[in-house]
């Protein structure tokens, strides 16, 4: 029964440890001094259909909501086909930092940001 909880507390050890040194890697990652408007902005520029939309959102996303980025997200549509563009659009619904905007109006949309 001894070994068996010195071979636990191990295990809870080990797990503390791997928690202590990923908080630290993800805090090294983090930008300094962002104040939550986020000096990055994600270009991400989008033509025909676009299955990987989703999914690139939302690994965006969620580094944004672990504290790990903080960004505009901006979807650029180059040429997106009907279905992609419906996608975005709820995305933008959806998330707050998502920005929708075709090429031409990308300039005035950074000058904006900057």
């Amino acid at each position: 029964m001894h070994i068996i909880m010195q071979a636990a507390l191990v295990i809870l050890a080990a797990a503390g440890v791997f928690f202590v040194i990923r908080a630290v890697y993800g805090a090294m990652l983090t930008p300094v001094g962002h104040d939550g408007q986020g000096g990055l902005i994600a270009v991400i520029r989008l033509w025909g259909s676009c299955p990987e939309l989703e999914q690139t959102v939302a690994g965006l996303t969620w580094l944004q909501r672990t504290g790990v980025l903080s960004a505009q997200i901006l979807l650029v549509d180059c040429g997106m086909d009907e279905e992609s563009h419906e996608m975005a659009a709820l995305l933008a619904k959806k998330h707050e930092t998502l920005t929708i905007c075709s090429l031409s109006e990308l300039n005035s949309l950074l000058a904006e940001v900057v």
